[in-house]
């Protein structure tokens, strides 16, 4: 070496050969002396196959070693050997590094594309052993990135492949972060229900396993709150206006008469938005209820009529014009001193005795799963008024009560 260009030490190298931009990456992570400067991989020459040495500029400075962390692109066609011969300081005559093959394809691109996508996204040929892993939902607001990690270490010889629609979203890149494949997409126009998929081949180890992302694209707009790092998700009265209008989409004539949502696990959550499950229900002219329900942040199923009680409950004013969100109800609420988790909440016309006949949030609280001494089985909330009504009030277990 020379012009004080030495090999680097690395505590992580990765390998991923990327199959529709036919770009081998390559990323190391580790630390070496102070000033460290112009680090790269280079490729040098060699009949078997292929390698490249990790290297710097490095001046004569003391100090603590500093970290440093690089990712490189070099166009190639696809390799034809299973790994990639790295020489870094240490390792002298190279170290092998293992190739993940990894690759994405639209059904907009081409005829081969469609037919590789097909491939993808139908139930894929079984080999002697197949897996099958959880479907996940991801929620993402329109023009917003979200990131998708999958483990990148596969048997010697295996692939991963992954396959999304381009209509609905974008791959903004592809690279290897702590031995995960990471993907970073953009959604690109709004869409219920569009799909990741991924298929791990297992190589000479004969398995294979598909993971399924189910992607929601919302509306930039402020009926969006979001909750996590993979994006928004739409707020309570966004999805039952949502569900109100496919019901009077088949019949005008119906009047909301209910919303209900209810978190996917059973357990209490602190927050409107993460109760993902909502029912929608109208009442029609001729007296039945008509009603739309979505499992989790998915588009609405369809419309179940059936015959509804015989009741006087006023109908409420269409949801687009109520005048209170419900994670403002939940602030008020809280502001009361009630606290505790909920696993339900309901938007219903009140006619309880005491509390003004207006639409309410009813808070079904999570009994046992708070430290709060005292714990009402539910709180109502007016929409008009902003009253907070605590209802059944309840002692926690082995906790001495105390009024609020």
């Amino acid at each position: 070496m020379s012009n004080n260009i030495y090999p680097l030490p690395a505590d992580e190298l990765a390998a991923l050969y990327e199959i529709n931009t036919q770009e081998l990456i390559l990323s190391a992570k580790g630390k070496s002396q102070p000033m460290t400067s112009d680090v790269k991989f280079v490729r040098t020459p060699w009949m078997g196959g292929l390698k490249f040495e990790l290297e710097g500029r490095v001046l004569a400075v003391m100090g603590p070693p500093e970290p440093y962390e690089i990712s490189l692109r070099f166009k190639m066609p696809p390799p034809t050997v299973a790994d990639v011969i790295i020489v870094y300081a240490g390792y002298p005559q190279g170290k092998p590094v293992p190739i993940h093959f990894t690759g994405f394809v639209s059904p907009n691109n081409d005829t081969n594309s469609q037919q590789i996508f097909k491939e993808i996204t139908a139930e894929p040929p079984k080999p002697p052993q197949t897996l099958t892993d959880d479907n996940q939902h991801i929620s993402v607001i329109n023009g917003h990135s979200f990131t998708i990690k999958y483990a990148s270490e596969v048997p010697r010889f295996g692939s991963i492949k992954m396959g999304f629609d381009n209509k609905y979203l974008q791959l903004e890149s592809a690279g290897i972060q702590d031995k995960d494949i990471v993907w970073t997409f953009k959604g690109l126009q709004p869409t219920p229900d569009t799909q990741v998929t991924i298929l791990v081949f297992g190589g000479i180890a004969q398995y294979l396993i598909k993971k399924v992302y189910n992607v929601l694209v919302g509306l930039a707009s402020e009926s969006a709150v979001k909750l996590s790092d993979n994006g928004y998700i739409p707020r309570f009265l966004q999805r039952a206006s949502e569900g109100e209008s496919k019901i009077t989409s088949s019949y005008p004539d119906a009047e909301l008469h209910g919303v209900l949502a209810s978190a996917p696990h059973g357990l209490g959550v602190s927050h409107p938005e993460e109760l993902s499950n909502m029912t929608v229900t109208c009442k029609l002219k001729n007296g039945n209820l008509a009603t739309v329900g979505a499992i989790g942040y998915t588009r609405f199923g369809p419309v179940i009529v059936k015959p509804g009680p015989v009741d006087d409950l006023k109908p409420l004013p269409p949801a687009s014009s109520i005048p209170m969100e419900a994670d403002k109800a939940d602030s008020l609420m809280k502001a009361q001193g009630w606290k505790a988790l909920y696993n339900g909440l309901s938007l219903t016309f009140s006619i309880l005795p005491g509390v003004d006949r207006e639409p309410c949030y009813t808070f079904d609280m999570a009994y046992g799963l708070t430290l709060d001494t005292v714990t009402p089985t539910q709180v109502r909330v007016g929409v008009n008024t902003g009253n907070v009504t605590p209802i059944g009030l309840l002692n926690s277990p082995d906790v001495a009560s105390s009024g609020h």
